[in-house]
């Protein structure tokens, strides 16, 4: 019986040191903050003993726009791979980092061993896009202000299918990082505010501006289309602040603002109206090289978030294959 007994007490210690072995957290609801791009970002993480429960974000100050994809694949990554360990989100790295580093700040009361939660994720290599997908009338390089304008003039001028190619994992480019001002001679809002303007007095002011070191036609045939560039936002849904104002550096008043905070509403706009159409963007797929053959651009290689290549070709049967970068 006493070796019975001396036998069982190991055999107990021996099973609780199992049990606790895979005890990674105490079990509660913990709370942190990091300095983000835009102030603090204070979360809240719930755990069980073993998994991360949720992730929450109660407070932020981030830009809107550029900052969304982040505020909300971070916490959905670091709930899925329970790990803390994920890739930050290029073009909104403070953001991501501040996200990571909250919630680490959050799980320092929960005893943590954070060697356990820190492991890097692997990707996963074998997504493959359909070979319809890789097709299309219209290829376009870059998902910014530009080439979404591009995606939705393409569809307006007779493509059936138009692809954009993004690097980053969020549409935006420099548009979306704006002032998302718009400067064109806009008579019936400048005369309600007394404001006397012609196309040019905006040519010449632009063309001295730049120290007439452009093509002055060319000036002209900006400012002259301005306001048709304003009306077809507008048509398809841009939002402007109802009267006209000048930003920084400018010499006269005829800034058309759009209401929403920088360049988002041009970017939202012109998604909105691309999707409509049908169009397709590939984000996280940088564009490497151009495919030609017989002296003609017919496509474009171009390498996904795993390293992978992908050619993009235009269609054969159609009259046109445009690459606009």
């Amino acid at each position: 019986m006493k070796k019975f007994k001396s036998l069982i007490l190991p055999i107990f210690l021996f099973m609780t040191s199992l049990c606790f072995s895979n005890t990674l957290f105490k079990p509660g609801t913990y709370v942190g903050s990091a300095q983000g791009y835009g102030g603090p970002i204070k979360v809240e993480v719930k755990t069980t003993d073993s998994k991360i429960l949720s992730l929450n974000i109660l407070e932020q100050k981030e830009t809107k726009g550029i900052s969304d994809f982040a505020l909300k694949s971070i916490p959905k990554e670091i709930i899925e791979n329970q790990t803390l360990g994920v890739d930050t989100v290029a073009g909104a790295t403070f953001t991501s980092n501040a996200i990571i580093e909250a919630t680490k700040n959050a799980l320092k009361n929960s005893g943590v061993n954070f060697e356990k939660i820190s492991k890097k994720i692997v990707k996963d290599t074998k997504t493959e896009i359909p070979l319809l997908d890789k097709e299309a009338d219209v290829i376009i390089i870059g998902a910014g202000g530009a080439g979404l304008a591009a995606g939705v003039s393409a569809y307006e001028n007779g493509a059936k299918s138009v692809i954009i190619l993004e690097k980053m994992p969020i549409i935006g480019g420099n548009t979306i990082r704006s002032g998302g001002a718009m400067n064109a001679v806009n008579p019936e809002k400048q005369k309600k505010q007394g404001i006397e303007d012609s196309i040019e007095k905006h040519t010449t002011q632009t063309w001295e501006g730049g120290n007439k070191v452009a093509n002055k036609k060319l000036v002209e045939t900006m400012t002259s289309n301005a306001l048709d560039g304003v009306k077809w936002l507008e048509n398809y849904g841009l939002k402007w602040k109802k009267e006209i104002g000048s930003v920084i550096g400018s010499v006269w008043p005829r800034t058309n603002q759009a209401e929403d905070i920088l360049g988002t509403g041009y970017i939202n706009t012109l998604e909105k109206a691309f999707s409509k159409y049908g169009g397709k963007i590939f984000l996280e797929t940088k564009a490497i090289k151009l495919i030609e053959k017989d002296g003609k651009v017919i496509g474009v290689v171009a390498t996904d978030k795993n390293g992978k290549d992908i050619e993009f070709i235009g269609k054969k049967d159609y009259c046109y294959r445009w690459i606009c970068c």
